[in-house]
């Protein structure tokens, strides 16, 4: 038997079964070296005998072929870039949703918000909490407050210790 290159281990555990078969081995001696049933190296064999070595070869599982090929799914990528606010969206922040809205437009194919996520994780784009604050958030004066208010309130709540007079 010739060797070639082989597409997984299960039919490399198969061909080598057929290849101590050839060299006279028993199928008992053949299934305890491999680690598989009398009932499985029966079959290949039987397989083996009728339809040669290519009936031992994996057949390869296709599914559902992708709604769209892999460099398109690249191309969303260029889309995103541009940013939320560019396809109308208040707010810069891309979400399942959103993004599914952009391949629609661009492509004509939907797909579910977790298989999106799926998608973006497959081309490396990784999801980000949003930071939730207010618009009228003043920053100076939130550093004002924790750099010199709250360090006073620390020092008067060790000196009064919580003291609460009783009635």
């Amino acid at each position: 038997m010739k060797k070639k290159s082989i597409s997984n281990w299960q039919e490399g555990r198969r061909l080598r079964g057929i290849e101590l078969y050839c060299k006279g081995w028993s199928q008992v001696s053949i299934s305890a070296a491999l680690g598989v049933s009398r009932t499985s190296v029966d079959r290949w064999i039987r397989k083996y005998k009728k339809d040669g070595s290519k009936s031992l070869l994996s057949i390869p599982r296709s599914g559902a072929p992708p709604r769209l090929p892999i460099e398109k799914k690249y191309e969303i990528l260029e889309f995103l870039y541009a940013g939320a606010e560019a396809w109308g969206f208040y707010g810069d922040i891309w979400t399942c949703k959103r993004i599914g809205y952009v391949i629609e437009k661009q492509f004509g194919v939907t797909y579910h918000q977790h298989h999106i996520a799926k998608i973006m994780k497959e081309l490396g784009w990784t999801s980000h909490k949003p930071i939730v604050r207010a618009t009228q958030r003043n920053e100076r004066a939130i550093e004002n407050w924790k750099n010199y208010k709250w360090p006073a309130i620390k020092k008067s709540e060790k000196r009064g210790k919580n003291h609460f007079s009783p009635r």
